[in-house]
């Protein structure tokens, strides 16, 4: 190394960042002073340019997380459902005779201006034609994902969807009930017919039309949100309608469920009841690729609990299979909040075949609306979901049992 060259220096302590603000007080600070040298205005300088320099970063956070955002919500729906919830709505041309409704977006580099202007009466129940219009069908499919999440019965289940909601017969299969086996045929042999299969005929009812309550936002938060809207409503018509159907559907399930096994104590939960509720239900079932349990988070870990008479060791260790399910003998567990607590006379559990209970879903009836006139004179608009849906156990014969309870001893 040469005279010249010199080693880099560090300082022991080097001084701490400050924010724009902060910058912005010791330039001020600099300013109160009796004398102003020429190394003070200098220091002035320095602390202006770091002020702009700090406050333009923090700028440029804000943007890039904004827009991030703003990016991942368009990956996740279609254009169609970020304009609806962006305050952009598309009409047919209006009709003199039916006093028609005229919405103008005016995009252009001065501005944008849009006139929500209605020239029927206004309405208090705006829906519809009154004020808003269905949400597209690319919608459904992000609810339906987060509903499956936060009632697991809805995941376990079979979804069947119909052009209408009209009463339908499905026809079932017991499977422990038909002969439906294979046989070898003899060279040169007849091809006989039968024994037939024996169907049953489950019958769903008319669907029933769920709706969300009508959930207000400001107008301000739709101009400042944008596609964050979309996410956001998702979020809360998912808990809407697992929550409402949720609690009627399992009620419909455990209603035509009987115990596979009753325990010996009102508050305690035995391994060998474990083992009896399995061994309730037919083998068909127990190994079909739809059996598990369905319980709460409470009772699963009363569960895990369990420990074995002679070593002391837990009975269920904890597990969990491919999707990161939790799994109790290697079989899934669908967790439902609506499912009883360990308590005297309670259903705590559900095992069989879960997708032997059928929810039935009308295409196309999944909508939403907004409301844009109803809550202008606050400033607000509303958004509210309809859709028409049912469940129904499929047995093929008064004998057919899926699915078996665990009941808790009164």
């Amino acid at each position: 190394m040469s005279a010249r060259e010199q080693q880099p220096t560090y300082l022991a302590n080097p001084p701490a960042a400050l924010t724009s603000e902060q910058w912005l007080a010791k330039a001020a600070e600099l300013t109160r002073s009796a004398t102003f040298s020429k190394e003070d205005s200098s220091r002035f300088e320095s602390y202006l340019a770091l002020h702009q320099a700090t406050r333009q970063d923090h700028f440029d956070r804000e943007v890039f997380n904004t827009a991030r955002q703003r990016r991942d919500a368009s990956l996740r729906f279609d254009p169609a459902t970020l304009a609806f919830f962006s305050g952009q709505k598309t009409y047919r041309d209006a009709l003199a005779s039916e006093g028609g409704r005229i919405e103008t977006r005016r995009d252009q580099r001065v501005g944008a201006i849009t006139e929500l202007r209605s020239y029927v009466a206004l309405n208090t129940s705006t829906t519809g034609e009154g004020g808003g219009f269905s949400i597209p069908i690319g919608f459904q499919g992000e609810v339906l994902q987060q509903m499956r999440q936060y009632d697991q019965l809805l995941d376990a289940s079979r979804w069947i969807f119909t052009p209408t909601g009209n009463v339908w017969n499905f026809p079932a299969v017991d499977d422990t009930d038909t002969n439906i086996d294979a046989k070898v045929l003899a060279e040169l042999g007849l091809i006989t017919q039968g024994p037939n299969m024996h169907f049953g005929n489950g019958q769903f009812p008319n669907a029933s039309t769920w709706v969300s309550p009508q959930f207000l936002y400001s107008i301000q938060l739709e101009q400042d949100g944008g596609p964050l809207l979309a996410a956001y409503f998702a979020e809360v018509f998912a808990k809407s309608f697992a929550r409402g159907m949720g609690k009627t559907f399992l009620a419909t399930l455990l209603s035509n469920l009987s115990a596979g096994e009753t325990t010996a104590s009102a508050s305690v939960i035995l391994m060998s009841e474990i083992y009896g509720l399995l061994d309730s239900i037919d083998t068909a079932y127990a190994a079909a690729p739809g059996a598990g349990f369905l319980m709460n988070w409470s009772t699963l870990l009363t569960i895990r609990q369990i420990l074995t008479g002679t070593s002391g060791q837990l009975a269920f260790p904890h597990a969990t299979d491919a999707d990161g399910r939790p799994t109790i003998l290697g079989k899934p567990v669908y967790l439902c909040a609506n499912m009883d607590q360990v308590g005297a006379g309670n259903t705590v559990a559900v095992f069989g075949d879960l997708q032997r209970h059928a929810i039935r879903a009308v295409s196309d009836s999944f909508s939403t609306f907004r409301y844009d006139e109803r809550y202008l004179p606050t400033h607000q608009r509303a958004v509210q979901a309809y859709w028409r849906c049912d469940s129904l156990l499929l047995q093929g014969s008064n004998t057919d049992a899926p699915m078996a309870t665990l009941v808790m001893h009164a």
